[in-house]
């Protein structure tokens, strides 16, 4: 093991967090700090995933140089394609997409960000409207009944179309109904038969 005479060729074989550069990942070019150097313990490694580990948790596939379908050098991301699910707010869709356009904050920090399968992606960022999310932006509706608290109402969630109220939100997709009747009486049976109008 090299630790302690630290030679040109051993520094060059040894792993350090490259926190005076751009501070995402773990570098082995012997230009190690002097602190780093003389007192290596928590410093210099003999693997690089032991570096990132100890100092890159939060973002390891960075340190490490790539995620899922990602082509990560040192200090620069570049996702070559779309293997990894990551939340879309900018476009509005309120969705997961896995197109390779992930913000770098995200690939950079892939654990919080990305993920393996739409599901989960979901799961984590759109509970709220979990349908539409999972159907990618591209949502048909059920066809089961739900209370429009507008109008006091049970109507469909579909777009459009008879007894249509639009796609339901997420208090109505948690309470759907198979018919008309069991959602009037479950939640106007005060009013039903207006509500059934």
């Amino acid at each position: 093991m090299c630790m302690g005479t630290h030679d040109e060729t051993c520094a060059r074989a040894l792993w350090y967090p490259d926190w005076e550069g751009e501070n995402k990942g773990c570098l082995r070019d012997g230009n190690e700090p002097y602190y780093m150097t003389v007192n290596p313990a928590g410093f210099i490694f003999n693997s690089k995933e032991d570096c990132c580990d100890e100092h890159y948790s939060w973002g390891k596939a960075v340190c490490m140089g790539g995620v899922g379908g990602t082509s990560i050098s040192h200090g620069q991301s570049s996702i070559t394609s779309g293997d990894s699910y990551y939340a879309d707010w900018v476009t509005g869709d309120e969705t997961c997409k896995n197109d390779g356009a992930a913000p770098e904050y995200m690939v950079e920090n892939d654990v919080t960000w990305l993920f393996d399968d739409l599901d989960t992606c979901c799961e984590t960022f759109f509970y709220y409207k979990l349908a539409d999310c999972k159907s990618e932006g591209n949502r048909v509706g059920t066809n089961e009944w739900y209370i429009d608290w507008n109008t006091f109402k049970c109507v469909k969630d579909c777009e459009s179309g008879t007894d249509c109220g639009g796609f339901a939100d997420f208090y109505g997709q948690s309470n759907l109904f198979s018919t008309k009747e069991s959602c009037c009486r479950t939640h106007v049976p005060y009013d039903y038969k207006e509500c059934m109008k």
